[in-house]
């Protein structure tokens, strides 16, 4: 039996995603369309975020059915995605589905430190993306 078969992994593996998806809906708020027009500034026109989804500006998480979009994907000065949100989703799409992504975001980071790459999306946008880059380079076990 090769270890791709093992039930004993396979378990282990639900087991570590269930633990990850539920340390990415704890660590950061996620907000449907409806919390996202109440958080708009007074006399901003409403946001959008389906349409910001389908531009590639913010992901969603699929959760009750209903989209629930990342708060700190979010540039509060103007209820926009931030514009580093989309650079760094264009790097991870090339390995990671919305709920790896959102993954990605909540765990700590050694190339940042130990930081959440979620902490620094709005303060330096450039190391969080160059962070992202380095995640999804392959590995040379030469």
């Amino acid at each position: 039996m090769t270890a791709r078969n093992d039930p004993r992994i396979s378990a282990m593996e639900a087991a570590m995603q269930a633990r990850a998806r539920e340390a990415v809906l704890q660590g950061a708020r996620w907000l449907d369309a409806a919390e996202m027009a109440a958080h708009a500034p007074p006399g901003s026109p409403p946001p959008d975020p389906v349409a910001w989804q389908r531009a590639g500006q913010i992901y969603a998480l699929a959760l009750d059915g209903r989209d629930h979009f990342p708060f700190y994907g979010m540039d509060p000065r103007g209820w926009q995605p931030l514009p580093a949100l989309q650079d760094v989703m264009v790097i991870l799409s090339a390995t990671q589905d919305a709920w790896g992504m959102a993954v990605w975001f909540e765990a700590v980071n050694s190339y940042l430190g130990g930081a959440r790459p979620r902490e620094l999306l709005a303060l330096d946008p450039a190391r969080v993306m160059w962070a992202a880059r380095q995640s999804v380079m392959p590995v040379d076990h030469a």
